[in-house]
C-alpha cells in the first residue's frame, strides 16, 4: 500500500515479514503505536524514552 492510499489509520497494516534485522522490541513498540484501543497504545513519553534508551544502547555498542 502506498502512503497516498491511506484515507485512515484503520487501513494501516503492521506486516512483519522479511523484518528479521529489525530489532523484536521496535516491533513491538510499533504494534502497540497501532493498536486500535488507545489503552494499549504508548504515551508519547512512553515512546520518547523506549527510543531514547534504544539510542543509548546503539551509541554504547558501538
Amino acid at each position: 500500500m502506498d502512503f497516498d492510499e491511506v484515507e485512515h489509520p484503520n487501513d494501516l497494516v503492521a506486516d512483519w515479514v522479511d523484518s528479521d534485522d529489525i530489532p523484536e522490541p521496535w516491533k513491538q513498540l510499533a504494534d502497540r503505536c497501532m493498536s486500535l484501543d488507545p489503552n494499549k497504545s504508548p504515551d508519547v513519553l512512553e515512546v520518547a524514552q523506549f527510543w531514547d534508551k534504544e539510542w543509548k544502547a546503539l551509541q554504547w555498542n558501538n
